[in-house]
């Protein structure tokens, strides 16, 4: 219950959602490229 309401005010935090923000695009980045790799590495072994 305590771990809730801490969320609660984490989602309130300006630097929360700052730090929230740049963990998801990190995420996002990181999929690209290894999306990017994989069609790369497929292309190169046709």
């Amino acid at each position: 219950m305590a771990s809730l309401t801490q969320e609660k005010v984490y989602k309130h935090n300006y630097h929360y959602k700052v730090l929230y923000s740049q963990a998801a695009q990190q995420i996002l980045r990181t999929v690209a490229e290894s999306h990017t790799l994989l069609l790369w590495s497929n292309e190169s072994l046709q």
